[in-house]
């Protein structure tokens, strides 16, 4: 899947080859690892009421005073224009104060970690919210999107390969059937209803629906909603260190320990090859026995990427969750005229990534391509919010949420 492009028709939004993509990217290469979980089950959706926790770490042993602040946004991530006081109860501009220290690693680090509700702030409305790190100085250096639900409107999801005989082979089509025992209460007049569709948890793509094709006695069904296949994402695990797993292919150590991995080669030849992922997501891990988690290392992963229809004009990236999916400069690839292909060093904290490449639009601003092939037989992960407004309300609230991988 590449993009949706701004231009909306009755049902659905119509799709590209780009993907825009978000601007914010870390001020500083030395903040890694921004995490949203509970139980550390690295997530972005959760309950009303539901323990979040946050936690992030600097390349730096020096203590830092960080604050966090909270806001809530429409379904189409615009700023909701209404107080703070109608969606929190508390305080902004916290200041976060449980904060650790790395041991026993060779990259030294300060962990910042926090949760959510507290006795500083409780979030009290369902809806999409941004959480927004500072540091003392008021410059912004970390944001992270997450989702907070309630599931008074179940909606079912059947993915299937789509039957429009040009794209038979590349697309996957999308049918839902939002189950209401009233759904005039939601579909009328004096309302607005809007779905949204993400793929793979990336905010970067996702299809919009503002109306659906028709109303049963006890639902509202939405269908033809097409997605692009995509293909599976590559993936390293550094989970143990000097272990070589799948796609590592060899260890070396300087200041730090570098895991050099096998070459990525793209080829539009390709034919399609079950390679299970977690659809671009990443977990910090070991399976080593430590203490503390504290005690994970960082480690430089180098990564080689061949592209014979690219050269030293182009720009690519490195992208997953692990940076937003967010085209940032801190992951860019520089092109090796010698081998001919991109390559780049970057760190990670030890644990299992998913990842792909992009390149940056020469034609338009804030675009992006994947690069990777189409298949209609790829294992995606599809996720629905329904979105809720009453006309004499302020701000949308999330009343319905479900997910589905497409397994065929």
């Amino acid at each position: 899947m590449k993009v949706l492009s701004n231009k909306i028709l009755t049902l659905f939004f119509i799709q590209s080859f780009f993907i825009n993509y978000s601007q914010f990217t870390n001020v500083s290469n030395q903040i890694k690892s921004f995490v949203i979980s509970k139980n550390y089950d690295n997530k972005d959706v959760f309950n009303l009421n539901e323990s979040i926790e946050f936690s992030f770490d600097e390349l730096d042993e020096e203590r830092k005073n960080y604050y966090y602040t909270i806001d809530h946004f429409d379904y189409n991530w615009k700023l909701s224009n209404v107080q703070k006081s109608y969606y929190i109860d508390g305080f902004d501009e916290i200041k976060i104060k449980n904060i650790s220290y790395s041991f026993n690693t060779l990259q030294s680090y300060t962990s910042y970690k926090f949760s959510i509700p507290n006795d500083k702030i409780k979030i009290k409305e369902t809806g999409n919210y941004k959480i927004s790190i500072y540091n003392s100085f008021g410059d912004k250096v970390l944001e992270k999107r997450f989702t907070i639900i309630n599931n008074k409107l179940p909606v079912q999801i059947d993915v299937s390969r789509t039957k429009d005989l040009e794209s038979y082979q590349t697309n996957q089509k999308i049918r839902l059937n939002v189950l209401c025992k009233n759904c005039r209460e939601y579909y009328n007049n004096n309302s607005e209803i809007k779905i949204i569709i993400r793929k793979n948890d990336n905010w970067n793509d996702f299809v919009l629906i503002e109306n659906p094709k028709f109303l049963t006695s006890n639902g509202a069904v939405y269908d033809d909603i097409i997605f692009k296949g995509g293909n599976e994402f590559y993936n390293f695990d550094i989970s143990e260190i000097r272990s070589n797993y799948y796609r590592i292919k060899n260890w070396t150590i300087s200041d730090l320990y570098e895991a050099n991995l096998i070459i990525d080669k793209f080829d539009s030849r390709e034919i399609y090859n079950y390679n299970p992922d977690i659809n671009g997501n990443f977990v910090i891990e070991t399976s080593n026995q430590i203490k503390s988690i504290n005690e994970l290392d960082y480690v430089k992963v180098n990564f080689q990427f061949e592209n014979k229809n690219l050269n030293g004009n182009n720009e690519v990236y490195l992208l997953g969750m692990f940076n937003n999916y967010n085209l940032d400069n801190n992951y860019k690839l520089d092109y090796d005229h010698n081998k001919q292909l991109f390559s780049g060093s970057f760190l990670f904290k030890q644990g299992f990534y998913n990842y792909k490449y992009a390149l940056k639009s020469t034609l338009l601003d804030n675009e992006l391509e994947i690069l990777d092939n189409d298949f209609w037989e790829t294992e995606n992960l599809y996720s629905v919010f329904i979105y809720f407004k009453k006309n004499n309300e302020m701000f949308f609230r999330v009343v319905g949420f479900n997910s589905t991988s497409s397994i065929f």
